[in-house]
């Protein structure tokens, strides 16, 4: 009877350790993990390491981890900015990101929901970041599948500026950009400007999605896109798919070839356009043109 008593004894201290060791990780991921995130001693270290190592002022606002019992984790962060001497290199405004854990065990990671309501970024400055820098290493194939065909994705506003040289500069201002939840078709939204500056010359670009840009059957199509450059029109028609690849169709009628000349002037297509148009002058007119590219045939038109 005592050796009975004292086998049971023994048997329930092993099961309520072991019931100890398991609730551990599951008391980090609902406790310890959303504490840590949200610590405010955790956000000044990491604040202050970021922004010694990488030379500029780093500021994190609010960011929110949200765990569960079920297999979602929710992040939300109200601003991650990075300045210096009060000039602006990068802002990010309301990130808001959810993804399950659902189907791990076949290695996918669901995404939910990813989206900011602004983001800044000057590229130049943060090109100049003084971070260290570690060699590379070769990059190992990543097995794991990220599904986002059920999830919603958007940034309210985002800007972005470039300088090519002291002389052209790149200013893209992009709105509304979403790809919907809804399913069959799956529209993709936008309301892209940008304008490339080079001395006098200007060049404007308008593309807006219209409802014309959805993914459907897996397959992202345009049907009769318009991407405007100052006043003239180009009409995209386009589709792409993992299995067939693309196929793209621009096409125009009366474009004004001034655009293609301040085109060549900015630099971004030939590194010395604006050179070699230096010895023509007043060059004016229209034309017509049609252009498919597509994965087996390659540029025609």
């Amino acid at each position: 009877m005592k050796n009975l008593l004292k086998f049971l004894k023994i048997s329930v201290f092993l099961l309520v350790l072991l019931c100890f060791f398991i609730s551990i990780p599951f008391f980090i991921y609902l406790k310890v993990m959303p504490y840590a995130v949200s610590n405010d001693r955790l956000i000044t270290f990491v604040e202050k390491n970021a922004s010694k190592s990488l030379g500029v002022d780093v500021n994190i606002d609010s960011p929110v981890l949200k765990t569960g019992l079920n297999t979602n984790i929710d992040f939300k962060v109200k601003e991650i900015s990075i300045s210096k001497d009060k000039t602006e290199y990068f802002s990010l405004k309301n990130f808001d990101s959810s993804i399950s854990f659902a189907q791990i065990l076949e290695k996918t990671i669901i995404l939910n929901k990813l989206g900011a309501d602004y983001i800044f970024a000057d590229v130049n400055k943060l090109m100049t970041l003084s971070g260290e820098q570690k060699p590379q290493q070769e990059q190992k194939p990543f097995d794991w599948t990220i599904d986002w065909f059920n999830s919603l994705l958007y940034i309210k506003k985002c800007v972005i500026v470039y300088n090519l040289d002291k002389d052209t500069s790149i200013k893209i201002d992009a709105r509304n950009l979403e790809i919907t939840e809804s399913r069959e078709p799956k529209f993709v939204r936008f309301d892209i400007a940008a304008i490339v500056k080079k001395k006098s010359h200007e060049l404007k670009f308008f593309l807006s999605d219209r409802d014309t840009v959805y993914i459907k059957d897996k397959r992202l199509s345009i049907d009769r896109g318009i991407l405007v450059v100052n006043q003239s029109k180009i009409f995209i028609n386009a589709s792409a798919d993992r299995k067939n690849g693309y196929d793209v169709n621009l096409y125009a009628n009366n474009f004004d070839l001034k655009n293609i000349i301040q085109l060549l002037r900015s630099n971004l297509i030939m590194p010395n356009g604006d050179e070699l148009l230096s010895f023509y002058k007043d060059i004016y007119g229209s034309f017509d043109f049609k252009i498919n590219l597509n994965k087996k045939k390659g540029l025609e038109g």
